[in-house]
C-alpha cells in the first residue's frame, strides 16, 4: 500500500501503517465540467439542498433519495445531464 500511495501524507507512512478506508455502494454523484460549474450549482438553493457534500473540485455527492429531483432541477435550469448507471 505504501508503494501504491507513494508515501502520501506528511512524512510518508511506515510500511505496516493501516489506512482507514470507507467503501460505499449505491452512491450517486454529479461530475461537472469544471470547478466554476460546481460552485454555480452549489449556489442554487434548490440544488444545494440535494447535495450531501463536495468530494473534489468537480464531484458532488447527491442525497440518495433525491437523484430524480436533482436531475429534473438540472434540466429545468438548462443543463443536459448524462446519466450513467453501473447497476
Amino acid at each position: 500500500m505504501n508503494e501504491w500511495s507513494g508515501g502520501f501524507g506528511p512524512g510518508g507512512r511506515p510500511p505496516n501503517a493501516k489506512i482507514p478506508v470507507k467503501v460505499h455502494r449505491s452512491v450517486s454523484l454529479v461530475r461537472t465540467a469544471d470547478q466554476t460549474l460546481t460552485y454555480e450549482l452549489l449556489s442554487r438553493p434548490k440544488l444545494s439542498r440535494l447535495i450531501v457534500g463536495q468530494l473534489c473540485d468537480d464531484v458532488l455527492l447527491v442525497v440518495p433519495e433525491k437523484v430524480d429531483e436533482l436531475v429534473a432541477e438540472l434540466k429545468k435550469i438548462g443543463h443536459t445531464p448524462r446519466i450513467v448507471s453501473t447497476s
